[in-house]
């Protein structure tokens, strides 16, 4: 079956894949959400985390070796969760495969029928309570505290935070998918949380080999999950998929305040006197002839869909990119204009 991913494409009858990652950018700015999911907006990206994916990948093996035994791991007794074992389950390693959760319902999602969203992600962890039966959803999270003041002890991990909001909505998000999934969840989750020590540590280099060695304290983090919002925010995203102007951006969103900076920089470079209205001119003309070049490809678009007999599917498609080419084309010329219109008369 064809997959529905990526950008939206109003009018596909698959479900359309959302992963945990992009509700959450949903929350922090719809604004942004609207323009990478709708408008196929590539957003800067930064590099990958490699310590943190290293760090997850050896306490799944931790918990793995105790998962085999069905026993708790000496680090759930310390911290007084003798009742539990890391959940046994035939798809966990699918479960876990977050680039991959809507390749088939096996992996971690469910279908939101409301609004035709496959809404997934991938899990790191589930333990089972042996006594009731019930699951916990489980979180490794890595940090290093107080780097950029090494001198001061760090304080104590907690949940507190901007973006550590974030992290709870993520326990909210999987508890409320592996309801749907049919299992029986308890509302508590957990964050195995490990920190990197550097206070009071003189290095990390071996003696003997050509090693490096970092200590981490691993603190257990319990928290009371609520996922009664989830469905509204798929409804409500579902509304937005569907909306053809882009909303407000969130207040604090750091994209905004990026763009509305480069906008007001270059606002001010044209109004700057001597040559700015040549230098406008040239600006709107090279937009026109962009504007152009993408009414020439609506054009070509609009000739084989009248040349050609494509299937009823193909067409649609066709006709979703040829409205959005003339979408591009719209904004190219009032650009230009407003170019045009910020730029002094030099007379």
């Amino acid at each position: 079956m064809p997959r529905h991913r990526g950008t939206f494409k109003p009018g596909r009858p698959e479900p359309y894949e959302l992963s945990r990652g992009r509700v959450e950018d949903f929350i922090q700015c719809p604004a942004c959400f609207w323009l990478d999911r709708v408008k196929g907006v590539k957003f800067p990206s930064i590099p990958g985390f490699n310590i943190n994916s290293a760090t997850d990948l050896l306490l799944k093996r931790d918990f793995n070796r105790y998962r085999e035994s069905q026993s708790p791991h000496p680090f759930m007794v310390r911290n007084g969760l003798e009742e539990l074992v890391p959940y046994a389950h035939e798809d966990l390693g699918r479960w876990e495969n977050a680039l991959h959760f809507g390749a088939s319902a096996n992996h971690f999602n469910t279908v939101h029928e409301e609004t035709n969203i496959l809404f997934g992600g991938g899990i790191d962890d589930v333990w089972q309570n042996v006594e009731t039966g019930e699951l916990h959803i489980v979180d490794y999270k890595s940090t290093a505290q107080g780097v950029m003041s090494p001198k001061k002890e760090p304080k104590e991990i907690n949940l507190e935070g901007r973006w550590k909001q974030g992290y709870k909505r993520q326990i909210e998000m999987y508890q409320w998918i592996l309801r749907r999934k049919g299992f029986p969840v308890n509302d508590i989750g957990y964050f195995v949380y490990v920190d990197g020590q550097h206070y009071g540590v003189d290095g990390m280099l071996d003696e003997e080999e050509n090693q490096a060695t970092m200590e981490f304290k691993a603190t257990l983090l319990t928290y009371r999950g609520d996922d009664s919002w989830v469905d509204d925010a798929l409804q409500n995203i579902s509304t937005l998929l569907y909306q053809t102007h882009c909303p407000d951006h969130h207040a604090e969103c750091e994209h905004a305040r990026f763009v509305g900076g480069v906008i007001e920089a270059m606002a001010q470079a044209v109004d700057k006197p001597g040559g700015d209205q040549r230098m406008a001119q040239l600006i709107s003309g090279d937009l026109e002839t962009a504007a152009d070049h993408v009414a020439e490809a609506c054009q070509k678009l609009k000739q084989t869909l009248a040349e050609r007999n494509y299937t009823e599917s193909d067409s649609e498609l066709i006709d979703f990119l040829r409205v959005q080419l003339q979408g591009g084309e719209d904004q190219l010329r009032s650009i230009a204009a407003d170019t045009m219109n910020r730029a002094p008369n030099d007379e």
